[in-house]
């Protein structure tokens, strides 16, 4: 067979390929709905209140007017379900602007060039490195006082380096010359340092703040699948429906009632389910296109909340076996939105917002949890105990340097040390998990347990508060002790489950075993199975609230 004639047969094979073969496009459109929280407040919870503390002696007036409490309020601290009240309220949002904190090094650079005459000249540049620190609290409290959530932004062991050079491209000549600069230009380093911090933390803040509580204007691309060709039946009429399907869609709002909008898109579900004794599943072409159909009636379905006419569609599609991919990823995304209306006490994803009659409980004042905007935030102590493991069970105080409403960081260059009195004399100890078994303050209990962090090599002695103990299963905070040896960098506060008699496992995103996070929850239930339907049906999401629910029915033997 010559060249030319190959060519021949193979442009035969194409061509009968592209005439045998199904096309199936995607048709875009936008749909848009009321994102819902991961941790809902009860719709009778609708009002709160926010205060910003800025600690220290900070004077932030000279920075730009975006850095401004009130601005900073104005801007990230609003929340579209709840109405903001001078004070009280539902819950608070307090936001503390820390003290910035750096440290300087004086460094030097040698550069050795060599002239014609192999003569050496070593050359000796100078410029600071300056590690600083800017800790920006967010907290949010409930009428009790009870911290419902906390974070720490710009605080981390490690600090954010910034280096002081004469300019870009070089370094001063001499340290007399450096320090002057930096004498003369470190107020608007520190501030331009702040300027940027503030900002976006609040930002970050603020993002937090709705995934966690508040409802927001949510769009969303979704796929129609449109059978392209001439030689499908009805082929014209699909390309039609495709379009009408899309227009319907594409009318959704935040506030808007479905109905009208379900009423619209029953001719074209009807042409789709017309459609699907036309397209015989043993072709292997016109099965795709009755692989479209259905999907598309699912996924118009879904969307439109006709949640029991999807599951329908969906059945069909698995039993079909067409595109398991595209059917489980729609399986999943119905399974979200259903688990989702049912935590948020929620009939729909398409509502409006009233707060005209909002009215915050009586007598709340979160003052009393609040430092005073202005004050320092100095040192406080806590009572509590620690049991070394010599069995020595030690009474005294745990002293957090950096002030209230701090997470104890318990490593040697931490915020937490253990202050106490013996024979006369105050004594301190670091929470060393190689020294000590237990502690405990304010109702929180600590304990070391054999762990190995995801990125650390081997087995050691870990420090672990108990968020949810019991004799079958429990829920564990880590906090890292050995964070200068650099094996163990997981953020701090990583959350840790552990079955009696098996290794306790990180709940990390990083941790590849939770990729599957009902599945692989699920399973540490296997004696109660109305648990695992629960979870595999997304009742339990993964936030440390509903996993402690969980553990804690699962403990009391509460399977029913």
């Amino acid at each position: 067979m010559n060249f030319k004639t190959s060519i021949i047969c193979l442009s035969i094979l194409l061509i009968g390929f592209s005439l045998n073969a199904q096309r199936v496009n995607n048709e875009s459109v936008r749909i848009t709905y009321r994102g819902l929280p991961e941790q809902p407040f009860p719709l009778t919870s609708n009002t709160y209140s926010v205060s910003v503390n800025v600690l220290g002696d900070q004077d932030l007036s000279d920075l730009k007017p975006e850095t401004s409490p009130q601005l900073l309020i104005e801007k990230y601290l609003q929340l579209e379900s709840f109405r903001q009240l001078i004070a009280g309220g539902h819950f608070h949002i307090n936001i503390q602007i820390g003290e910035l904190n750096i440290t300087q090094l004086t460094n030097e650079e040698r550069k050795t060039t060599t002239t014609k005459d192999s003569v050496k000249t070593t050359t000796i540049s100078y410029y600071k490195k300056v590690v600083y620190r800017y800790p920006i609290t967010l907290q949010v409290l409930d009428p009790s006082g009870e911290v419902l959530l906390r974070k720490v932004e710009n605080n981390g062991s490690n600090g954010m380096v910034y280096e002081f050079k004469k300019n870009k491209a070089s370094y001063f000549p001499t340290i007399k010359e450096l320090d002057a600069s930096w004498e003369k230009k470190k107020e608007d380093v520190l501030n331009e340092f702040r300027e940027h911090l503030i900002p976006r933390t609040f930002e970050k803040y603020q993002k937090l703040l709705i995934t966690n509580f508040d409802t927001r204007v949510t769009t969303e691309k979704i796929d129609l699948q449109w059978p392209k060709g001439k030689k499908i039946p009805n082929g014209d009429e699909h390309d039609a429906n495709i379009a009408t399907a899309a227009g319907i869609l594409s009318k959704m709002t935040a506030d808007g009632a479905l109905e009208p909008l379900q009423e619209e898109m029953a001719p074209v579900k009807a042409f789709w389910e017309a459609q699907l004794p036309l397209l015989p599943t043993d072709d292997k072409r016109l099965r795709k296109v009755h692989y479209a159909c259905l999907y598309n009636l699912a996924l118009v379905s879904t969307h439109l909340e006709q949640f029991d006419e999807a599951r329908t569609y969906l059945a069909t599609c698995e039993e079909l076996g067409e595109n398991k991919r595209m059917t489980n990823q729609l399986t999943d995304a119905l399974d979200d939105i259903e688990a989702s209306l049912v935590e948020n006490e929620r009939p729909s994803r398409h509502f409006a917002i009233d707060l005209s009659d909002a009215v915050g409980p009586e007598g709340v004042d979160y003052t009393q949890y609040i430092r005073i905007n202005g004050r320092r935030d100095r040192a406080v102590q806590y009572e509590g105990y620690m049991i070394t493991n010599s069995g020595d069970s030690l009474t005294g105080n745990f002293v957090f340097s950096d002030g209230e409403f701090r997470e104890p960081s318990f490593y040697e260059s931490g915020n937490t040390i253990f202050v106490y009195e013996q024979d006369g004399k105050t004594q301190s100890l670091f929470f060393d998990p190689d020294k000590t078994t237990k502690a405990g303050f304010r109702g929180r209990t600590f304990i070391v347990i054999d762990y190995s962090p995801l990125l650390a090599l081997g087995t050691k002695k870990n420090i672990m508060e108990v968020l949810e103990g019991g004799t079958k299963l429990s829920l564990y905070r880590y906090y890292p002790f050995r964070v200068n040896e650099n094996t163990e960098n997981e953020p701090d506060a990583a959350l840790v489950i552990h079955k009696s008699g098996e290794k306790p496992e990180p709940l990390s995103l990083f941790n590849l075993s939770f990729t599957n996070w009902r599945k692989s929850f699920a399973a540490y239930f296997p004696d109660c199975e109305a648990l695992q339907e629960q979870i595999r049906a997304g009742e339990y999401k993964r936030n440390e609230r509903r996993m402690k629910d969980a553990i804690r029915l699962y403990n009391n033997n509460d399977c029913e």
